[in-house]
């Protein structure tokens, strides 16, 4: 797969039809979305972007060239996002987050994990955000991930907006959004106790949310190992030495910043080793 198919992918999700679903992390390779949240009155907005975690993890380590491609999603141009801001009080209320989760395998590193935007604190370091997101067991990991499966967020999430319907069979392969509130049936608000939060349902120690006009670093989160008390592994995850892969997000479009599509070779040899990889680990 090349780098090509990350932009088609994008173009897709700017053009889903209905019944579109994002694919969970029980899939074992969940997709990227955007929840943005208003706490202060229960409402959130949750969008599909069509690339899933392992190429989008590809796509980052593809570090031979240093120059970057902005990926960019048009939220203000989806319906359902100037449905949700119809009922906000205030813009200032709003937080968000990118996340994507694989709660599958065993556990040990690289199977049940999580790729995330973290809080960017201004008056932390970044190497006290990332200890703030490697102070998380991994028992809380599972629990975490865990919360946004079984009936809960996603299974939630998929039936609303034009993700999906209930009854009608959900594609992965396409995008779309949605707007859910703290009274909605299930637990498809972002945010909701038991279902999918900032802070993995209160089980992580870091917050995955940020004010609109932030930019944020994206970490991936592991496994150790089997011991439910030992810490989980983290890293920041960067496309060149001391280059963070971003997510900033204005209220009007959610940017990526990735490898040009220069490097897609690269990316190819990389997609296929990961692919071997989760072969071997599934099979």
């Amino acid at each position: 797969m090349k780098f090509k198919t990350l932009v088609a992918s994008i173009t897709l999700a700017l053009t889903a039809p209905a019944f579109a679903a994002i694919a969970p992390g029980s899939s074992g390779n969940g997709e990227l979305f955007l929840a943005v949240q208003d706490a202060t009155n229960k409402v959130s907005f949750s969008f599909d972007l069509g690339v899933t975690m392992e190429t989008y993890l590809s796509a980052v380590s593809s570090k031979n060239n240093p120059t970057l491609m902005p990926v960019t999603w048009a939220v203000a141009a989806d319906a359902n996002w100037t449905a949700f801001l119809g009922r906000i009080s205030k813009v200032s209320n709003l937080k968000w987050s990118v996340l994507a989760l694989d709660s599958t395998g065993a556990n040990t590193p690289n199977l049940q994990r999580l790729v995330t935007t973290v809080f960017q604190d201004p008056a932390k370091t970044e190497a006290q955000i990332l200890a703030g997101v490697k102070g998380t067991t991994n028992v809380k990991l599972t629990d975490g991930i865990g919360a946004a499966q079984g009936g809960n967020f996603f299974n939630a999430v998929n039936t609303t907006g034009t993700h999906g319907q209930t009854g009608v069979a959900l594609d992965f392969a396409v995008n779309g959004s949605s707007v859910n509130a703290l009274a909605d049936a299930g637990r498809s608000y972002f945010g909701e106790s038991g279902g999918l939060t900032g802070t993995l349902n209160g089980n992580a120690t870091f917050g995955s949310q940020n004010a609109l006009n932030a930019t944020s670093n994206v970490y991936y989160v592991t496994r150790s190992s089997a011991s439910s008390g030992a810490f989980v592994l983290a890293n920041r995850l960067d496309y060149a030495a001391n280059k963070p892969a971003t997510f900033s997000f204005d209220g009007q479009s959610l940017v990526a910043v990735v490898p040009e599509p220069g490097t897609y070779a690269l990316m190819l040899a990389g997609l296929a080793a990961v692919g071997f990889v989760a072969r071997r680990r599934r099979g």
